[in-house]
């Protein structure tokens, strides 16, 4: 749930599709599949979606509808077109949208852009998540309208907005003053002494802006009333939240931030009556200190010897690792997007995964080629057994293995709707257990595999919400008679990741006291128990993640939980739970109230509305209309590049024009972009055009690019005395001639390009161009008198003839890498490519570069090898140009100013030739930067120490490695040093370094690269 972009310097962003083609590496955002969209729209939205049965689709538009009134209610101000709304079955087919290029993490609910409102989503893991997510991103569509229809408002106001107010504004507007996830954090900060004050959060990204930026709201509706929350928005967007807090709610920034956290520590620092204290936690294994401060989805080995769990313990991504119960020592790393990369991602924050019987084998959920598979592991090795695509379940999540281990259990998403299925491992068929609309999760077997019990929304979706939510209940099914018990221990709170234990009894979890905790129901009794020497903040990362693993066998529990802004993994045994009876009253629902009101007749219709949308006045009244689907292909975006401007010099015959013009267009899924630009700067054939049209749509990606680009060298000539005859004095006056020469070469070229993407870390590639090359030169004379010009004449000189050059380049590359600070810091690159050259030259191009980054944390070792060639004749190497290998983005230390000394000094022959190799090797240290990276904390200051060790030599022909070549041997050169790579707000690395060249009498100097690292 972001928005795209939220800064507004884009236009990189909106080329990106058109410039990705010609990067040299680079991930890809791969188009595994061609989906078929089908178009309806309602009285407010044109929803795009491919849906096989209208029953979704009517669900989707009612509540598409029912936010849209709601939200107007709140926010004055209607949406003037159809808002697009472009819907996807499930999450591996939403990673694949082309309504952006950004790619789409794991934790992305959905997206809302600025170029054509597009509300962008998948249908989720229930029905509850999808509603939110869709009342979340139609508040982002709401405010770009406000902002963007407005004359005093512009697009770039937006960067007066800081995120957590915009993903706040959206979180209270879809969920209200109510939420339990939001009330956990403000306890934990609270009592951990650690509550942002509004500064805090303008000024640093380490506070979550989902949960901070909805707390503010309810904050903001809870002292002033709803009706300043539109009216603050647009007061921000125009003078920034410090102005904007004095002159809507006439307070300054300063009070307001002091009554902020004031308002936290007396709401949430102190118990309260309902069990919300929040519980220290024995028996930590994973934390912060042998973990990452995110670690999630505990799954103990039935034995009860091991676990595993996903951690960003290595900080680029949620890898899955193996570790010890008992001790928490983590044994091995199990999977991770770096070391798999043919795979997409893994599905790490719902679940780590399941054990087999017998604890060997790890199944743990990934995504490959736009759907969800399992991936079997071997645990002693940590290698991959095998990888199980699910015949007809394209999405799925919670997997867990049968006792008798011959099925895996989960819940999938299907055509859109969501239900449990089996897989059977020895015929490799699926059988689906439920055929209903309401939502099945975390299903779990009995330990004799004949009952299942899982989290479902039944009742609360067959009678009211809570607080607008669809709350989940438990449900037993007896796989033997079919038969079916529904448990619903707390109405109106959220009854998760259900375990059956060996007596047929369930651990579960539930936010019935406004903070998740673990509870223990008997079936028998059917009474309620609370846990109460367990931590009272189990939880997963969201309201539906599981938390809790159990082996039977070792009667060990292992659970998650949220303390002093980390998630951490713990344990206990069965046997040493307290179970206290609950006796549940509704006066336990305002623990999830965010905040009081603390003043008196406010307009509360936030969450007035939230309260009765189950009411018959709150259903919207829509007409569902369908119409063939239209590319709609419009101008998305014009810019200029200043305007059009004409000047005249003083000196008479020289002009110029300047000024350029920008075009982009696209269809409403993006699968199609087409750009237009043109500019000119100087004289009027120093005119430049570019015509590039990508075509995304299915699995090979292709486009072509239409330009005329002229570039321009200038030469000053000194002719020394002349003479000038003068026809009014008829005299001869004593002058001096200089000139100027400029040549400009014209580029006419049209090439073709294209790309296969295998995974998103591999692709190949190829590209085919047709050049014309031509030229203009002209001489533009000046006779000075006393250095004053009295005389300028123009003249066009005899031109070269113009020539044809035409090319081919197939690429493979392969790219996987995580960037640091400054450079790569883990993974692999590699590029391999041909291309041939035919026309005024015939010759070949060869490049091989292979890269690989090990990550010690925090610091990096990066190698690096490459070899770059021409091959062909000789007079056509000769003319097409030499290479350098002093340049010193290959070899530090060897400009040409600086390589003499020695008994046998290198020249610069010794530097150049048609072909060279490169090899480097580099300690890379995060010396500034982000907290968990750099050694030294800064948000501002980014900065990367590197130790170096390059080499490297260049050749024409292989005659030269022969030994007793003594005239024209290759020469190697060696270099070492230091450099400090600087990150200017990631618009550009500079690179200061000092060099050592590793020769006898060599060198030592400075210098500077204008490039992240390698």
């Amino acid at each position: 749930m972001k928005i795209l972009p939220h800064s507004f310097f884009f236009l990189a962003f909106l080329l990106l599709p058109i410039l990705s083609y010609c990067q040299y590496f680079g991930q890809n955002k791969p188009k595994y599949q061609t989906f078929h969209f089908q178009v309806a729209e309602t009285n407010n939205f044109e929803i795009y979606h491919y849906l096989p049965d209208d029953s979704g689709l009517e669900s989707i538009a009612r509540q598409s509808e029912q936010w849209y009134a709601m939200h107007l209610n709140i926010l004055k101000d209607s949406i003037a077109s159809k808002t697009p709304f472009i819907l996807y079955n499930n999450h591996p087919e939403f990673q694949q949208t082309n309504t952006t290029t950004e790619d789409i993490e794991i934790g992305t609910g959905g997206f809302t852009e600025a170029l054509k409102r597009r509300m962008v989503l998948p249908i989720a893991g229930s029905n509850q998540q999808t509603n939110h997510v869709i009342g979340h991103e139609l508040v982002h569509a709401f405010q770009f309208n406000m902002l963007l229809q407005r004359d005093s408002v512009a697009m770039r106001s937006f960067l007066n907005i800081p995120l957590w107010m915009m993903e706040g504004m959206a979180e209270f507007l879809s969920i209200g003053r109510y939420d339990a996830m939001t009330c956990l954090w403000l306890h934990d900060a609270a009592k951990n002494k650690h509550i942002p004050t509004l500064k805090d959060l303008q000024n640093t990204s380490k506070y979550f802006p989902y949960r901070y930026g909805h707390a503010f709201w309810a904050f903001i509706s809870a002292h002033f009333g709803d009706d300043v929350i539109a009216p603050l928005f647009i007061a921000t967007a125009k003078y920034g939240i410090e102005e904007a807090s004095q002159k809507v709610l006439h307070t300054s920034f300063w009070d307001l931030s002091e009554k902020w956290v004031s308002c936290i520590n007396e709401n949430y620092s102190q118990d309260s009556p309902d069990s919300l204290a929040l519980s220290p936690v024995k028996n930590v294994l994973i934390d912060h200190h042998n973990g990452g401060k995110v670690n999630l989805g505990p799954s103990v080995s039935p034995n009860g010897q091991f676990f595993a769990f996903f951690s960003e313990k290595d900080l680029f991504s949620y890898d899955l690792f193996l570790a010890e119960t008992g001790s928490g020592k983590i044994i091995r790393k199990l999977a991770g997007i770096t070391r798999n990369g043919h795979l997409d991602d893994y599905y790490s924050l719902e679940a780590a995964g399941t054990w087999s019987p017998d604890s060997k084998i790890f199944a743990t959920v990934a995504i490959a080629k736009g759907r969800n598979i399992i991936v079997l592991i071997d645990i002693s090795t940590g290698k991959t057994i095998e990888e199980i695509p699910i015949p007809k379940v394209p999405a799925f999540s919670n997997p867990t293995w049968s006792p008798d281990g011959l099925q895996i259990l989960f819940s999938g998403n299907m055509n859109g709707q969501n239900d449990l299925f089996t897989y059977h491992f020895s015929t490799r068929k699926v059988t689906q257990l439920t055929n209903d609309v309401y939502s099945e999760l975390h299903p779990s077997w009995s330990p004799d595999g004949s009952s299942i019990v899982y989290t479902t929304d039944e009742i609360s979706m067959q009678s009211k919400r809570t607080h607008g939510e669809w709350t989940f209940n438990l449900k037993i099914l007896d796989l033997l008679t079919d038969s079916v018990t529904l448990i619903n221990p707390f109405p109106g709170s959220n009854n998760i990741n259900p375990l059956l234990d060996k007596t047929g009894n369930i651990y579960f979890l539930s936010n019935q006291s406004g903070i998740n905790n673990l509870y223990y129901y008997n079936r028998n009794s059917k009474k309620t128990f609370e846990c109460k020497n367990l931590a009272s903040n189990v939880t997963g990362i969201s309201t539906q993640a599981p938390a809790l693993s159990l082996s039977h066998q070792a009667d060990l529990l292992l659970f998650s939980t949220f303390i002093n802004a980390s998630f951490q993994i713990s344990q206990g045994n069965l046997n040493d739970i307290l179970l206290q009876p609950v006796i549940y009253t509704s006066s336990t629902k305002n623990a999830k109230l965010i905040f009081p009101d603390l003043l008196e007749k406010k307009l509360d219709l936030v969450n007035k509305q939230i309260e009765q949308m189950d009411d018959s006045t709150m259903q919207p009244s829509f007409d569902l209309v369908k119409k063939p689907y239209k590319q709609k292909f419009k101008l998305d975006y014009v810019g200029g590049g200043g305007g059009i401007g004409i000047g005249v010099s003083t000196f008479g015959p020289s002009s110029g024009i300047a000024g350029g013009v920008d075009f982009l267009f696209s269809d409403i899924l993006g699968n199609q972009q087409l750009y237009a630009g043109a500019a000119i700067n100087g004289q009027i054939y120093d005119f430049a055009a570019i015509l590039a049209y990508v075509n995304r749509k299915s699995r090979i990606q292709w486009g072509t690019i239409l330009s005329h680009i002229p570039q321009t060298y200038g030469s000053f000539y000194y002719f020394g005395s002349d003479t000038l005859y003068s026809e009014s004095t008829q005299e001869i006056i004593p002058v001096e001639h200089v000139a100027t020469v400029i040549t400009r070469q014209f580029q006419d070229r049209i090439q073709a390009f294209g790309q296969y993407q295998f995974s998103r870390t591999f692709r190949i590639e190829g590209t085919t161009s047709f050049n014309r090359y031509s030229y203009r030169i002209e001489q533009f004379n000046s006779y000075l008198q006393d250095g004053i010009a009295i005389l300028e004449e123009k003249e066009v000189l005899p031109k070269p003839a113009g020539f044809n050059l035409a090319s081919f380049e197939c690429a493979a590359v392969g790219d996987n890498t995580f960037f640091g600070i400054a450079s790569p810091a883990i993974g692999h690159r590699f590029r391999f490519s041909v291309e041939r050259f035919t026309g005024k030259w015939n010759f070949w191009s060869l490049t091989a570069d292979a890269r690989k980054y090990f990550f010690i944390n925090p610091f990096t070792l990066a190698f690096r090898a490459l070899h770059f060639g021409h091959y062909g004749p000789q007079n056509v190497q000769n003319e097409i140009g030499l290479l350098y290998i002093g340049n010193p983005v290959l070899v530090r230390g060897f400009n040409i100013l600086n390589f003499t000394g020695g008994k046998h000094p290198l020249q610069l022959k010794d530097l150049v030739g048609s072909k060279l190799f490169a090899a480097n090797a580099e300690f890379r240290i995060p010396f500034s930067g982000p907290k968990r990276l750099a050694l030294i904390p800064s948000n501002y200051l980014l900065t990367e120490l590197a130790f170096f060790l390059d080499a490297g030599f260049a050749w024409y022909t292989f005659n030269q490695f022969n030994p007793d070549n003594d005239t024209n041997s290759i020469r190697p050169i060696f270099s070492t040093g230091l450099s400090l790579r600087i990150n200017l707000f990631g618009a550009i690395v500079l690179e200061p370094y000092y060099a050592i060249q590793l020769k006898k009498d060599g060198n030592k100097g400075l210098g500077i690269n204008f490039i992240p690292g390698w």
